[in-house]
């Protein structure tokens, strides 16, 4: 599954959607608001995610798990208060971590 299709399915009841999404603030706006084609998020989206959601670490961590380790794999959407740039320099440090 897409990061793009978990974020959709927040709207979508399913067995396969993790559970912390029932209680994301974004599963309430929809998932415009999260994935720009532009790459600007819009402010109230970042603040949402850094100091309304209770669930922003899992978020993140879900997008991690979901994008791999790979630095050239696509990563899409604002998870976790991170964008797409951001995450892909987490699984850098991530990695550099393991390695040393």
């Amino acid at each position: 599954m897409t990061a793009r299709e978990s974020m959709t399915n927040l709207h979508t009841p399913s067995p396969a959607r993790p559970g912390w999404q029932d209680d994301a603030p974004c599963a309430q706006i929809g998932p415009h608001a999260f994935f720009v084609t532009t790459g600007n998020y819009p402010d109230a989206a970042i603040d949402m995610c850094w100091n309304q959601c209770e669930v922003r670490r899992s978020c993140l961590e879900t997008a991690m798990a979901m994008e791999g380790d790979s630095l050239e794999g696509h990563r899409a959407g604002l998870w976790g208060g991170f964008t797409p740039k951001e995450r892909r320099a987490l699984a850098v440090q991530r990695r550099d971590r393991r390695a040393a």
